[in-house]
């Protein structure tokens, strides 16, 4: 187990609440299969409104060029700078399984932490991709991701090392904190 994640959970345990897993997402910058589809969408959204105020130049920048910028700005977002934001907020989440919940931990500006009863979790979804994995605590949302602007609601461990073990000492132990 991380020691650092230990710290960083330790003022959040319950009196005599005991880790029993540590683990954090992957860092980095990372691609999802939807992005074979949203890039490409957003390559053209940004692609138009450029060419609209290229054109524009040419007789001289108005007011009519400020109904392309909002366009600009958020496909620069979604093909840019989201991937650098979504790395900023896996490198600042912690996982954690205890005897008696289950733990996300977000550190830095708007931290935040989730906390799931053991005993009432409901649905598990386990998702491998060779040695790492993902688990699900919940139902997804009808159509996987919803819209693609957003990111999964569903709470999960995200790519975490060594998932079905993990899976696994949730479901042997959570049976163990109902009764």
């Amino acid at each position: 187990m991380d020691l650092d994640i230990q710290r960083r959970l330790s003022g959040y345990l319950l009196r005599g609440e005991k880790i029993l897993w540590t683990g954090r997402p992957p860092r980095g910058v990372m691609f999802t299969r939807s992005d074979a589809f949203t890039i490409p969408f957003f390559l053209v959204w940004t692609g138009i409104p450029l060419f609209g105020l290229f054109s524009q130049g040419r007789s001289g920048f108005g007011v009519q060029s400020l109904f392309f910028a909002p366009f600009f700005l958020m496909g620069g977002y979604m093909l840019i700078v989201r991937f650098f934001h979504d790395a900023w907020v896996r490198a600042h989440t912690f996982y954690a399984v205890t005897d008696r919940r289950i733990l996300i931990l977000r550190d830095g500006p708007r931290a935040a932490l989730r906390s799931f009863d053991r005993g009432n979790l409901g649905i598990l979804e386990l998702l491998e991709d060779g040695s790492r994995g993902t688990i699900l605590f919940g139902q997804r949302p009808a159509g996987g991701r919803g819209f693609i602007f957003l990111p999964p609601t569903t709470p999960q461990f995200l790519g975490i090392e060594n998932a079905r073990e993990v899976f696994d000492l949730i479901q042997r132990t959570g049976a163990s904190a109902t009764g």
